[in-house]
């Protein structure tokens, strides 16, 4: 009887109405955005399928692709796992010859950096000095 009590109790207090959220306010006019307040918005070429890679680079994209695939059987990864196409075409773009410099690339970090960073570079440094 109790629970037949608390169902007809809830079956007669309607819920209360949901706020919907409205568009966000629109601020003054004249208001300064990111870029007017000293922000700069960083660009990844290589996320830009537009940014075409020159002959030379397309040699290195095939040899990182390269690498990048017989890491990942080492590990039992999938290839993308290593690193994306994005991320190496972005090291294709910015030949980075020291980990400081892998750690700008787009797709890298703490961990990355330190299981991959020396192989990578190394073959970027080789590639470059090769082309000379």
């Amino acid at each position: 009887k109790e629970a037949k009590n608390r169902r007809d109790r809830r079956e007669e207090a309607p819920a209360p109405p949901r706020e919907r959220p409205g568009p966000a306010p629109a601020g003054p006019p004249d208001a300064a955005g990111p870029e007017q307040a000293g922000y700069v918005k960083s660009v990844s070429y290589a996320k830009d399928p537009e940014t075409p890679l020159s002959r030379g680079d397309e040699a290195l994209m095939t040899k990182l692709k390269e690498l990048r695939k017989n890491l990942a059987r080492e590990a039992s990864v999938p290839a993308y796992i290593v690193f994306s196409d994005a991320s190496l075409k972005d090291m294709c773009l910015k030949k980075p010859h020291s980990l400081s410099g892998f750690e700008t690339i787009n797709g890298v970090g703490k961990v990355k950096l330190e299981k991959y960073g020396e192989a990578f570079t190394a073959l970027i440094r080789d590639h470059v000095s090769g082309q000379q």
